[in-house]
């Protein structure tokens, strides 16, 4: 436990001693600290959800006794995005940054709820889904003074996102408070590329604020997931319902490519966190 703690301690005091010298030579580090909202595209799960909601409409308006009484599913698009970073700033223009943080959306059980009767009982369907991402990024930051306080900066960004899907199906009796749920869950890694332009206030001689708005192109289409004893691989596809004569659009994971008359449309699904986010935060200079 000593020999662990003590090589602790000089892995520390190392970073602080190359970052000293480094500082010597005119070489800044900033700790960036920002968190805000992105608007991500979610194609395929979109498609899936409202084909979702479409099914049990349809089954409801061919199905002798039963009733469609209301309900909708909210697009799938905000989330929360956090990030912390470490940059080295090499000239008072030019600095390199590496970074983590954490990707954050979810669609919740009540903006999905579709209430239907069947014959003399009612029953509420949801349901939710949860994006989340870790990514780790390198980037590169160009600093343009705008005044003795003000700068603009532009940033580009590359790096991985370890990505997570998660998706359930719910139901309930309208008088019971607990749903009774199946979900599947399917993991994957993948590239991003990240543009960003940003807006920096100098508060004091060691502290920053500022505003960043970015634009990320990250497709990830390789998710994978457990089933019983197997793994399986997470496809998009069109599946030919003969009740409601309706190509649904669904999101599954499966052990092979589905095939066959009552398929089509199949590939593998895509989790699109492509868009756009809005974020705040300190830059501390130590």
């Amino acid at each position: 436990m000593l020999y662990v703690r003590g090589k602790k301690i000089i892995g520390v005091a190392a970073v602080f001693i190359l970052c000293s010298a480094l500082s010597a030579f005119g070489i800044e580090f900033h700790l960036k600290l920002f968190g805000g909202l992105n608007y991500s595209s979610f194609n395929d799960i979109n498609l899936a959800l409202i084909a979702w909601k479409m099914q049990h409409e349809k089954e409801a308006q061919v199905t002798h006794g039963y009733e469609f009484e209301g309900g909708d599913v909210k697009k799938f698009h905000n989330g929360l995005d956090f990030e912390t970073e470490l940059l080295v700033f090499l000239s008072h223009r030019v600095a390199l940054g590496i970074g983590t943080g954490y990707i954050y959306n979810e669609l919740l059980d009540q903006k999905t709820a579709l209430t239907i009767k069947k014959n003399v009982t009612t029953y509420v369907y949801v349901h939710p889904t949860t994006v989340s991402a870790f990514p780790l990024s390198l980037s590169g930051y160009y600093f343009l003074p705008l005044g003795k306080k003000f700068s603009l900066y532009f940033r580009g960004s590359v790096g991985l996102l370890w990505a997570k899907y998660v998706d359930r199906d719910g139901v309930r009796r309208i008088q019971d408070t607990k749903y009774s749920y199946s979900s599947q869950l399917a993991t994957a890694k993948g590239t991003f590329f990240q543009g960003g332009l940003g807006f920096k206030y100098q508060l004091e001689a060691f502290i920053s604020f500022f505003l960043e708005a970015s634009a990320k192109a990250a497709k990830i289409d390789n998710f994978m997931g457990d089933l019983g004893k197997e793994k399986g691989t997470l496809y998009f596809y069109e599946e030919y319902v003969p009740k409601t004569k309706f190509w649904e659009a669904k999101i599954r994971l499966m052990t092979k490519e589905p095939t066959g008359l009552f398929y089509r449309s199949v590939r593998k699904a895509s989790v699109d966190f492509s868009g756009v986010s809005a974020k705040i935060g300190l830059m501390i200079k130590f």
